[in-house]
């Protein structure tokens, strides 16, 4: 949706394509500490769209909100009761849109925003089983407090911090 003053414009893009590459894996370094990631290549371009397209809806750009390159990294290391978990999720430059812009033709007048940088994000977790089902757990989200934007507008929450008990109902713990 796109928003020009009080006028509120629909559009869709007339023709696109998607290409791309997605991989995951995995590996046990030893019995106790495991490796897991993924990565996903994902080459979108407008084709061809509406005469009074936006600059971000021209052929030849990337889709809205669609990062070339995406990944995360996850490590997991266990010694006996005690997890601890390391994930890092990357995230490449995506074209992307302000919408509080006003074009004329092809000249713009505002923030005129068509570009949403990449950016990388640590966790940390951790947890302690008790036995019979209770287990404690903490997890820092954000760890580095990393200042970015999914979509243009809508800032990342900074760090956070969560601390917390489970209890398990089951047969046999």
């Amino acid at each position: 949706m796109c928003f020009g003053g009080s006028e509120k414009l629909f559009f869709n893009i007339d023709r696109a394509r998607a290409r791309g590459l997605n991989w995951s894996g995995e590996a046990h370094l030893n019995h106790w500490l495991l490796l897991k990631g993924n990565y996903s290549y994902d080459n979108t371009r407008v084709l061809k769209s509406v005469p009074t397209a936006r600059p971000f809806e021209q052929p030849g750009n990337h889709l809205l909100r669609r990062p070339v390159n995406s990944g995360n990294l996850w490590l997991s290391a266990t010694f006996r009761r005690v997890n601890f978990n390391l994930a890092g999720y990357f995230t490449g430059v995506r074209t992307d849109s302000d919408f509080d812009s006003t074009f004329t033709g092809n000249v713009c007048t505002g923030l005129c925003i068509t570009r949403n940088p990449g950016y990388a994000r640590f966790d940390l977790a951790t947890s302690y089983n008790f036995g019979r089902g209770v287990s404690f757990y903490g997890r820092v989200t954000n760890l580095l407090d990393k200042q970015y934007q999914e979509a243009i507008g809508f800032p990342a929450l900074g760090r956070d911090y969560r601390l917390g008990m489970n209890y398990r109902l089951s047969g046999r713990n």
